[in-house]
């Protein structure tokens, strides 16, 4: 440990202080729903956003409302792409823990990781020495994702009731830390050190309310608009697809098999309006097998796998389109393509398992060749995402009922 003796002391003391200030409002709520939240826009930028009670949501009830949802919501005007953005944190989360809590996800899903870290860190006044060779050793577990924004602590005790000693101890604390953080970022390739400086209100703001969430959101969302480069996200390796892993996945979401549902019924016959197209359908690779929870005017029937559009679908995790299968070698002698189908369009979009495996698609497909715009890709995207919140919610009702 590097803190002096002096420090530690007055670091728990510190602690006890900002405890106390939040506990005046009660016990604060927590997100209840899956930590990942979306955008619209097509080419979606698939992030993960790490950090402490500000990542974890702390004060609200959903992570839409928290500062991934805010975050999120707030990039698509400025980058024209989506947003998939993924949330790991804890409610007390230090530096010291941010490595082995990243080691828990499969990060080469990722264009870009964000580190929001270190209010509880410069709060427990963590050592510049103790910050330097933690935060090395997050960036080494962020090594093979293109990106790394690291994200400046901001003066964050504006919003808390604490003396002005233990403030000003605070902000000298976060300086040194962001001081030792823009250094080491400047060493990474790929890693990038983000001054951040929110507006403090002119009038008070509960910790952890959707103010709070929106005010650093306004504040962070241009800078990471700005550095997020799409031609560095397209050398991110093919996700490595873990079959065991993909088919637990499914299993888990416990759909094959199950009987129709109305809500997945009507966003298939949606795409198929909205996209003018000949059929759509909502299918899942389960093992050897393409199994159909959902078609309009096309086969319900069992297809190999081998076979199956949607198995080369979920080969990545961003649209796949042919717009012309008579022509595609890939797809010329395809069962939907030579027999009573007749396929020649098909535009398909992953749907996922809450842990990031990619199990099926939304997929529409036409008689006759068509070009698809961005537009329409952002449209099926969203279609996707709807047909996923379904999913997710009956698995998660499932569990708990």
């Amino acid at each position: 440990m590097s803190r002096r003796p002096s420090d530690f002391v007055r670091g728990r003391a510190f602690e006890a202080l900002v405890n106390s200030a939040l506990g005046r409002f009660g016990d604060l709520p927590i997100p209840y729903d899956t930590p990942v939240v979306h955008a619209v826009g097509s080419d979606a930028d698939r992030l993960l956003l790490i950090g402490t009670g500000a990542v974890r949501g702390l004060g609200v009830t959903s992570n839409d409302l928290g500062l991934g949802g805010q975050l999120a919501r707030r990039l698509p005007p400025l980058t024209g792409r989506g947003v998939d953005l993924e949330l790991a944190s804890t409610s007390t989360l230090m530096i010291r823990q941010a490595a082995g809590l990243l080691d828990g996800y499969d990060i080469s899903r990722f264009d870009a990781i964000i580190m929001f870290m270190g209010m509880r860190d410069a709060v427990s006044l963590t050592g510049p020495k103790d910050w330097r060779r933690d935060m090395r050793h997050l960036l080494n577990a962020a090594s093979r994702v293109p990106q790394v924004f690291v994200v400046g602590i901001p003066d964050f005790t504006a919003y808390l009731d604490i003396p002005e000693y233990a403030k000003r101890a605070v902000r000298r604390r976060s300086g040194r830390l962001n001081a030792e953080s823009s250094r080491l970022t400047s060493d990474v390739p790929g890693a990038q050190f983000i001054p951040f400086d929110p507006p403090h209100p002119d009038h008070f703001v509960r910790p952890g309310s959707i103010e709070v969430y929106e005010i650093f959101a306004d504040a962070l969302a241009p800078a990471i608009a700005d550095g997020l480069d799409p031609v560095l996200h397209a050398l991110r390796p093919a996700d490595p697809l873990s079959e065991e892993a993909r088919q637990d996945a499914l299993d888990a979401l416990g759909v094959v098999g199950s009987v129709s549902d109305p809500r997945v019924d009507r966003i298939a016959h949606m795409a198929r309006e909205l996209f003018g197209a000949s059929g759509a359908a909502v299918t899942f690779l389960d093992h050897d097998r393409q199994w159909v929870k959902s078609s309009v005017s096309v086969s319900a029937d069992d297809m190999p796998r081998v076979d199956a559009f949607c198995n080369t679908t979920i080969a990545k995790s961003r649209l796949f389109v042919v717009e012309d299968a008579t022509r595609d070698a890939r797809f010329a002698a395809h069962p939907w393509v030579i027999g009573d189908e007749h396929v020649a369009f098909y535009a398909g979009y992953p749907l996922e398992a809450p842990e990031g495996v990619r199990v099926g698609a939304l997929c529409v497909v036409d008689t006759k060749p068509r070009r698809f715009s961005r537009a329409e890709a952002s449209l099926l995207r969203d279609l996707a995402l709807q047909v996923q919140a379904v999913l997710w919610s009956s698995a998660r009702s499932r569990r708990t009922g």
